[in-house]
């Protein structure tokens, strides 16, 4: 019996594997060799989620699953001034319920105000009040003593018992002073979108 002759064959198309720098190799531990060897697949491969996986050395590997470190590809942001008086007023700092302050609002088809600028209310809180609506007593970064009364349709009962204790913060995008009935100023939340709560 004679064996049959066989003659070598040029790889196929599929019998060649193409590693990601554009390299062809005909084994798969061929290419493992090679992304091991090469400085170029040495330190960081990029993933289909676009950010970079990179070893990280073993003295500093801590708590980070198999030695692996997701390296974002955005600059840190930089954290909020409170004492930026533009961006965090004090009471005496805020616009008017009634007033049109162009520090604050861009006036749009000649009658519409609109906010130019984003600004938030910090206080703490001094005292809760529960008598027909939530009315929380708050001072604020300059030592002065508001009035915050919810007017919302659930009169401020929203918030959990637990949120609405001294000593917490409270704080309001886009507060304006309110003249209220009794003749206090103070601010007067008429929704729950732009106020939190926290125990800060």
């Amino acid at each position: 019996m004679s064996r049959p002759l066989v003659s070598p064959r040029a790889p196929s198309a599929k019998d060649k594997i193409t590693c990601t720098c554009g390299r062809i190799f005909k084994t798969d531990s061929a290419l493992q060799q090679h992304q091991r060897d090469s400085r170029l697949h040495s330190n960081a491969a990029e993933t289909q989620t676009g950010t970079t996986v990179g070893r990280i050395p073993k003295a500093s590997r801590g708590k980070v699953a198999d030695g692996l470190q997701v390296k974002d590809k955005f600059p840190k942001q930089q954290y909020a001034n409170f004492r930026n008086e533009e961006i965090f007023p004090t009471f005496g700092g805020l616009p008017g319920e009634n007033d049109v302050n162009l520090a604050f609002y861009d006036i749009v088809d000649g009658f519409i105000l609109t906010p130019r600028k984003h600004w938030c209310f910090l206080a703490e809180i001094i005292d809760v009040g529960l008598f027909l609506r939530v009315r929380l007593i708050v001072r604020d970064k300059a030592g002065t003593t508001v009035p915050v009364a919810f007017h919302t349709e659930d009169r401020g009962t929203g918030f959990a018992p637990s949120q609405l204790r001294p000593g917490h913060t409270v704080a309001i995008l886009y507060a304006e002073q309110h003249d209220f009935l009794d003749l206090t100023t103070g601010i007067r939340q008429e929704e729950y979108d732009g106020i939190k709560v926290d125990p800060l």
